[in-house]
């Protein structure tokens, strides 16, 4: 059987594109600095959707192979720090090849700690892991979702994945205010 893969990123970014030129074309200078970073949260948001699901497979993939639902839900909090010493007998190649999933996975929803409060007003750390984590919640299910069904190549939902996401968004929130007025002082008003 033939697949066809649909990927969402490149019409996206056309789109994204047309956009732009047509709130250029409108609204000219005004709120420049507003509008540019904008156009980057909405890059970035197209970004996020291509790195969790990618595009579909029309028609669905065959779903038999995966042994069950169970080997597609990961529920440990901080399971790679086991799997990380666990790994530490084969050596640190193989260990680091553990821990950087984690890392992408901090970094991943961490641009959320920079737009919330900037534009979106969100002034509360609890307010942005809060956001994060339901961003989180609803990759994860996605992710779970379109692979039980076939759309996607086989992903899972890792608790972990939403404990990092969720701490990289606060982490950039907490430090958001001193590094802005660190590097443009009071220029950076939006």
């Amino acid at each position: 059987m033939h697949y066809n893969y649909i990927e969402f990123l490149w019409p996206g970014m056309l789109l994204l594109t047309v956009y732009i030129l047509i709130d250029f074309y409108r609204k000219r200078k005004d709120n420049l600095l507003r509008r540019l970073v904008f156009y980057s949260f909405l890059f970035y948001v197209l970004n996020v959707l291509h790195q969790a699901l990618g595009g579909i497979f029309i028609p669905p993939l065959p779903t038999d192979g995966y042994q069950g639902p169970l080997r597609l839900f990961q529920p440990y909090p901080f399971y790679f720090v086991w799997d990380f010493v666990r790994m530490l007998d084969y050596g640190l190649g193989p260990a680091f090849r553990i821990v950087r999933p984690s890392f992408y996975n901090l970094l991943f929803l961490a641009p959320l700690g920079f737009y919330l409060p900037c534009l979106f007003r969100v002034k509360s750390v609890m307010q942005v892991a809060l956001i994060a984590f339901l961003v989180s919640l609803m990759i994860e299910s996605a992710q779970l979702l379109t692979t039980v069904t076939g759309l996607v190549m086989r992903r899972s939902f890792n608790v972990d994945d939403l404990l990092l996401n969720t701490l990289g968004a606060v982490l950039v929130f907490v430090f958001y205010p001193r590094v802005s007025e660190w590097i443009f002082g009071d220029h950076w008003r939006l």
